[in-house]
């Protein structure tokens, strides 16, 4: 970006050395047998699906109980190995109890992807069709992040002089996290640099019983949303988002109340000179 114009190279990405590849497949691997064991002993319906149904009755319909079982240890990991080229993998999508099995994106690390910055979507759909996302946590093993544009029916309410608005962080309903301006609540983090814009994990009670300032205000964000290993990654890479630093993050980016310039933030920033889109 120079002088607020966006500007796109199309640079190759460096080639992984071989052995590098391998220890990457193998962690893909053993992170879908994980998850595929977590989900069938804890969602043991998710068996009823059409991809295990497909994937693991075909072979003992064709080579026995037995014959299956061998050709599913040959044909498991060609089959991992087929999607990972490919920039998938098998991943546990929904809520403990509720698992089923799905293909999610994988790819390899986008510079400028980080901690504090804000997602817009673009491609996304189903929860995430026009949202702003603010990342609490992104690495290697994952990311975390919160939903900041969609309240519930009931915007704002009030609190002991305190106003809060009740917003859907995502589609995984357990956490519960605070964004509001008020200082001093113990292990608030700020958010926003050198503005008074904090995220808190505690209770609602504890938050809202320190000494209120003037225009006190705090953002209830019931759920979370989160991506397994490369996943976000690879939804960048297939321009399902675009992203902002933490730079040029502003308040009301993540902290508005106001109902109406809320629900039009989705396009602003859609628009913004400092939205990045990942052009390889």
């Amino acid at each position: 970006e120079i002088c607020g114009q966006k500007y796109a190279a199309n640079l190759e990405q460096p080639r992984k050395p071989l052995t590098a590849q391998i220890r990457e497949f193998g962690k893909v691997l053993a992170e879908t047998l994980t998850g595929l064991i977590m989900c069938f002993l804890s969602s043991p319906q998710a068996l009823l699906s059409p991809v295990p149904i497909l994937f693991l009755g075909l072979p003992c319909l064709c080579f026995g109980i037995r014959g299956g079982a061998l050709s599913y240890l040959v044909v498991f990991p060609i089959f991992i190995l087929f999607l990972y080229v490919n920039g998938t993998k098998l991943s546990v999508l929904g809520v403990p109890g509720q698992y089923h099995i799905g293909l999610t994106s994988f790819g390899a690390p986008v510079d400028g992807l980080q901690r504090g910055m804000l997602l817009v979507s673009i491609g996304a759909r189903g929860p995430f069709e026009r949202t702003v996302l603010y990342v609490i946590e992104h690495g290697d093993s994952g990311t975390l992040a919160l939903i900041v544009n969609k309240p519930n029916k009931e915007n704002v309410v009030s609190r002991g002089g305190l106003t809060v608005s009740v917003r859907s962080g995502g589609p995984l309903q357990r956490g519960l996290f605070r964004i509001h301006n008020i200082s001093g609540v113990p292990g608030a983090e700020r958010i926003v640099q050198g503005q008074s814009v904090f995220l808190s994990r505690n209770d609602i009670d504890l938050v809202a019983a320190r000494p209120s300032e003037k225009d006190a205000a705090m953002i209830a964000v019931q759920g979370f949303s989160s991506w397994g290993y490369h996943q976000l990654e690879g939804e960048v890479r297939r321009g399902a988002w675009g992203w902002i630093k933490p730079e040029h993050v502003q308040p009301g980016d993540v902290f508005e109340m106001d109902k109406e310039i809320l629900a039009a933030s989705w396009d602003r920033l859609l628009n913004s000179p400092h939205l990045q889109i990942f052009e390889g």
